[in-house]
């Protein structure tokens, strides 16, 4: 059952996920790779420079890999509960915002 989708357009790479692992291949289908396995919970998929992010349901917190490189995840969050996807968004300032499940939250917040 696929748990999450993402595209690079720029790396020419095609990411998923279903309830175990974490997959990638070049927008050909080629060069398909592993990248992270032994998931519990994984849900949506989202890319941002060097790194892909998911959620992770059972741990109700926001994780990381490299894109490329794969090997041990990172949480990028602390505990957060009700998440249910993911979207990264790359703001021209060069801050960082993770949009989900209704919520948005600001790395570096504008101060009004």
């Amino acid at each position: 059952m696929l748990a999450g989708l993402a595209v690079d357009q720029e790396a020419d790479l095609i990411f998923w996920a279903n309830q175990r692992h974490i997959e990638c291949a070049d927008l050909q289908g080629d060069k398909r790779k592993t990248l992270v396995s032994g998931l519990s919970q994984p849900a949506g998929l989202s890319v941002l420079g060097n790194y892909l992010y998911w959620v992770d349901l059972e741990q109700q917190q926001i994780r990381k890999i490299h894109k490329t490189r794969g090997g041990d995840s990172e949480s990028a969050s602390d505990r957060i509960t009700q998440l249910t996807d993911i979207l990264a968004v790359h703001a021209p300032t060069k801050e960082v915002s993770f949009v989900f499940a209704n919520i948005k939250i600001y790395s570096n917040p504008c101060p009004l």
